[in-house]
């Protein structure tokens, strides 16, 4: 809500006869969110406005929700207001702020003397407000953020009213003695409106009954009901909890929770137990880390916490969050660098886009078997570099191979690391050719002229989607020859398998061309416009591994088919650039997400008898 200053004129200047608060005192929230605290109602908005035309001010009001808990002279009621620090400055000025069926009406002289700091308004007027008085007065701070805009000076005073009105519980002390505790081990921004934590609780009293995040702004956030609770055996070891009551343990909790207001700045959040018998504990944390990566990587590590129930914990709690940060992460990648080294056709049909990553000697040995191929002199060669801290060594390189090879290419840079998908979406942006050939660093091809029978396969096929070579090993054995689905019995996810991998090449069944139900995107040729047209939702995977099953489906979903083509041979080395611990991780979540997304389309492709090779 925009908070303005109006002249009213005619009727309106002449004010209404209804009850206009006493001020008491106020002071600056925020550098222009003045606070306002007001005892009862006392003359009429006239009587002021009739001595001089007030200036209205748009204001939000909280009027005390129960009676003190103190006896004394404290607010009835508190105005907040968007307000210029110079609007005092006319002594003889008059201001209305009106909150509609609150408001208050007095002279900038009047103002001007009951300013004071802070602390001493909400020491002497709001302190004395009971618990529940207080709490709904920190949800209406709070709620000032998103009204009024964010500022750091607004979050900043929001803390200090929270650290002087928030009701204080004993701190929670990790020990094997303590009746009740609150951990928290890591508390992940997702952006500035969603958080993730991970931890455990412990109360041998009673059962709990609320766990609650308070957030530098004092805005609380109820976390019980909404948290996936699992299993702790350390808890149990450490506080002895006989084997055969531990398989009711859910002491340990994950939790995406969001906030109404935004939070931009740093600060300790406080996480509040409270147990059946009315007693609790807090304890107060920083982020763990403010860096998406980091927390995305943390985040995907906690599907191995679910056993039996891993759509709850991943529904609930990993995918609000990884989406989030995966969408905030396309919508900040770009290419921050391009450089063209040598001099491209003029009009490519082909656009081979190359992800790179960490493994910037592979450039190098691509370029070596690229190079000895007259057909790749006419296509438009892409490099994306997706780890940016590797730009200058990339660069240099990149010159050097120019020179070395004579074979023109770019290189693009991106602003981050963004995963797989995202580089191939970023060359497939940049890309001039009408067919777009993904081919991942560890890809080299067994001999030239490998090109050519793709193109035509391609244009001789009517509805076909994305198409693809084989795959070998250096000893010559499968490592792609299409893809297909399996699911374990009992299980409700499906697993992408490679057909045929780790049979030796000559296999017969592994050279016939066929459509299959999808093949690899570490060598896929498509067509530029029906890459762009998929609904695309292949950047909510974390880090690769079934995008290109999923770009697939979405084009059978269109009524196109994916090819293999093994009279097309290439090696692939796969995975060099790509830690096995962090790809099993990943695949975890991977796997479960496609299992959701595409699971009908699955099972309806098995029904058909189509999920499996010929």
């Amino acid at each position: 809500m925009r908070m303005s200053l109006e002249r009213p004129t005619g009727a309106d200047a002449a004010g209404d006869e209804l009850g206009s608060r006493s001020l008491l005192r106020a002071a600056w929230l925020a550098d222009d969110v003045l606070l306002l605290a007001c005892g009862s109602r006392g003359r009429s908005a006239g009587d002021m406005s009739r001595a001089s035309a007030p200036s209205r001010v748009a204001a939000r009001a909280l009027a005390r929700p129960s009676k003190p808990a103190a006896a004394g002279r404290s607010a009835d009621c508190v105005l907040a207001a968007r307000l210029a620090a110079d609007a005092l400055d006319d002594a003889g000025a008059v201001l209305e702020f009106d909150a509609g069926d609150e408001r208050l009406v007095a002279a900038a002289s009047e103002l001007d003397e009951a300013l004071t700091d802070l602390r001493t308004l909400l020491r002497e007027q709001l302190a004395s407000w009971n618990p529940t008085a207080r709490s709904a007065l920190l949800a209406f701070g709070a709620s000032l953020a998103a009204e009024h805009g964010w500022s750091r000076s607004l979050v900043d005073g929001l803390h200090r009213m929270s650290e002087a009105l928030r009701e204080r519980l004993p701190l929670a002390v990790v020990d094997e003695r303590a009746e009740r505790v609150v951990a928290v081990e890591r508390l992940h921004r997702v952006d500035d409106h969603a958080f993730y934590v991970k931890g455990w609780l412990w109360d041998s009293a009673a059962a709990v009954e609320r766990l609650t995040a308070v957030s530098p702004a004092g805005e609380r956030v109820e976390l019980l009901e909404r948290a996936f609770r699992h299993a702790r055996s350390d808890v149990a070891e450490r506080f002895d909890i006989p084997d055969g009551e531990r398989p009711s343990d859910r002491s340990g909790f994950v939790c995406h929770y969001e906030t109404a207001a935004p939070i931009r700045i740093g600060g300790d959040w406080v996480f509040e137990l409270l147990d059946g018998t009315g007693r609790g504990v807090e304890t107060a944390v920083e982020l763990t880390t403010t860096d998406p990566q980091t927390a995305t990587r943390a985040i995907v590590a906690d599907m191995t916490l679910a056993t039996h129930d891993v759509d709850a914990l991943a529904e609930t709690q990993l995918r609000p969050a990884l989406s989030r940060l995966q969408a905030a992460r396309r919508d900040r990648v770009e290419a921050v660098a391009s450089e063209s080294h040598g001099d491209p056709p003029r009009d490519p049909e082909l656009s081979i886009i190359v992800p790179l990553y960490r493994r910037v000697d592979l450039l190098e040995h691509q370029l070596v078997q690229f190079a000895d191929d007259p057909t790749l002199r006419r296509c438009e060669l892409i490099y994306v570099l997706d780890s940016p801290d590797q730009h200058e060594l990339a660069s240099d390189l990149a010159r050097e191979l120019a020179r070395l090879y004579e074979l023109p290419f770019r290189l693009l840079t991106l602003s981050e690391n963004a995963g797989c998908e995202l580089a191939r979406a970023a060359g497939a942006a940049a890309a001039r050719a009408p067919l777009l050939l993904f081919v991942d660093s560890d890809v080299l091809p067994l001999r030239r002229g490998w090109i050519e029978p793709l193109i035509r396969f391609q244009a001789a096929t009517p509805r076909i989607g994305a198409l693809a070579p084989k795959l070998v090993y250096e000893d010559d054995a499968i490592q792609h020859a299409g893809l297909c689905f399996e699911r374990a019995e009992g299980a409700t996810e499906w697993t992408q398998r490679h057909v045929f991998k780790g049979l030796h090449r000559t296999l017969p069944a592994a050279n016939v061309a066929r459509p299959v139900p999808a093949v690899s995107g570490a060598c896929m040729l498509v067509d530029a416009q029906l890459y762009c047209s998929t609904e695309n939702r292949r950047w909510l995977y974390v880090q690769g591994g079934y995008e290109d099953s999923d770009l697939c489906l979405e084009l059978a979903a269109a009524g196109r088919e994916s090819w293999y083509l093994p009279q097309v041979e290439l090696h692939h080395l796969e995975g060099l650039s790509y830690p096995v611990p962090e790809r099993e991780a990943n695949d975890r979540y991977n796997r479960w997400l496609h299992s959701r997304l595409h699971g009908a389309a699955i099972e309806a492709l098995t029904e058909r008898g189509a999920s499996r090779p010929a």
